[in-house]
């Protein structure tokens, strides 16, 4: 070849190469609607945190930044535009939307910006329209974050192992405090979990408590002596029963109007793979996930994955949507009556939970954002973040998807209203017993 001809042929060829990066990167963003860019007040030397959006009216809230220097912020979007109506000046670690008013905690320190002072760890009021600060509390315990159990009539919050209280919320003002050295409750001490203003506390070995946070009075109490008195590690609430998990990851079922325990497993169980639908309870035994008929307390069937089950189930008509890693980065539907695998998709790991409209099911995987035919498991679309990776999983917003990355970025992405054509991604393990 002539030497000459040398610089035009590599030249022709890199054009090729970048012509065809441009069509993939078209292609894999062709359903965005906006990109959100998070500001930085400084240089990450790593990837970055996000929480998954939250929805309320026409705004998404999420929490987002870089944790090693405590540059976490909370970020208020308008979903239908994707520009900015305000984020925090402190550091957030936690929050709750209530009408339009937004609580917040700040950060414990895990680098301080000024070394060797201490940071006081405070409980801030938002307006959710503006994000101007109401007021602002300290903690009553510094150096530590209280968690919020949520909001009705007041703000409840928690700190373990000292104290439950409800705050005003208007004013911030102390409503009541209950402390873990008053004998008249157990509540401060055990493990606790809120549904407006229906506070549920159990402690193993005594009693499952149940309050209400309006009038600072219990409304009953229920012994629970058959349960063994290990420390409860967490609490969800399931079409009304409380999911109760221990530290030896035991889990109670258990009904708060009477006080009877459902179901028990005395070990081993994910507490992240938890659903009740009806009489249908679906748990998580190590790599099993198990289906049970809570009338008569049957097993109707089980289902063993060559890996770890990775996110909560999803559930939409008769189909269960499960998520594994490790050895099995794979995405599993199964048929709800009898457990058989309908399809699965490799995906990688799953962050967070999957969410489904329209036969569509949408998830966040290690490296990307997806897109899946709920039928037959096809991957319609994909896209990446634009540095880094997925950071949670997806939340519907109205008419698109919301996604955080690690790079602090809110993504927004067209709903698809139909499934698309067969992809060679998917596995062809229809009907697989």
């Amino acid at each position: 070849m002539n030497k000459s001809c040398q610089p035009l042929l590599l030249t022709a060829l890199c054009l090729v190469v970048l012509s065809a990066c441009s069509i993939l990167d078209l292609n894999q963003h062709k359903n965005r609607i906006f990109k959100y860019t998070a500001p930085r007040d400084a240089q990450w030397s790593g990837y970055g945190i996000g929480s998954s959006p939250v929805v309320a009216g026409n705004k998404v809230l999420y929490i987002a930044g870089y944790h090693w220097q405590n540059r976490v912020y909370l970020f208020v979007i308008n979903q239908n535009t994707g520009k900015e109506i305000w984020h925090s000046k402190d550091p957030v670690q936690n929050f709750e939307v209530s009408g339009d008013l937004v609580i917040a905690t700040t950060r414990t320190p895990i680098q301080n910006l000024n070394p060797g002072r201490e940071r006081t760890i405070e409980i801030i009021c938002y307006d959710l329209k503006t994000g101007a600060v109401l007021w602002r509390k300290p903690s009553s315990v510094q150096q530590f974050e209280p968690r919020i159990l949520g909001a009705g009539v007041n703000f409840y919050f928690w700190m373990p192992g000292f104290e439950v209280y409800a705050l005003d919320k208007q004013t911030g003002e102390l409503r009541w405090r209950i402390q873990k050295d008053r004998p008249d409750s157990p509540m401060a001490i055990s493990t606790i979990i809120a549904d407006g203003d229906t506070i549920y506390s159990a402690t193993p070995g005594d009693s499952l408590l149940v309050f209400d946070g309006t009038k600072r009075k219990t409304k009953n109490v229920f012994s629970m002596e058959k349960v063994e008195a290990n420390l409860v590690t967490g609490m969800i609430l399931l079409e009304g029963k409380i999911a109760a998990m221990d530290e030896r990851n035991g889990f109670w079922l258990l009904d708060p109007q009477t006080g009877s325990i459902l179901f028990h497993e005395s070990s081993g169980v994910t507490g992240r793979s938890l659903y009740l639908k009806g009489e249908r309870l679906c748990y998580a035994r190590g790599k099993t996930l198990h289906c049970i008929n809570l009338e008569n307390g049957t097993e109707l069937w089980q289902r063993n994955f060559p890996g770890k089950i990775s996110n909560p189930a999803l559930i939409s008509g008769n189909h269960l949507y499960q998520g594994t890693t490790g050895s099995d980065p794979h995405f599993y539907c199964m048929d709800l009556t009898d457990g058989h695998v309908v399809w699965k998709t490799e995906t990688g790991s799953i962050k967070g939970s999957a969410v489904e409209k329209n036969g569509v099911v949408y998830l966040s995987s290690q490296k990307e954002f997806l897109a899946l035919s709920g039928e037959t498991g096809e991957i319609l679309w994909r896209s990446a973040p634009d540095q880094y990776e997925p950071a949670a999983g997806p939340v519907l917003g109205d008419d698109k998807i919301l996604y955080v990355g690690q790079d602090s970025n809110l993504y927004g992405y067209k709903l698809l209203e139909k499934p698309g054509t067969k992809s060679s991604s998917a596995t062809g393990s229809r009907g697989e017993n």
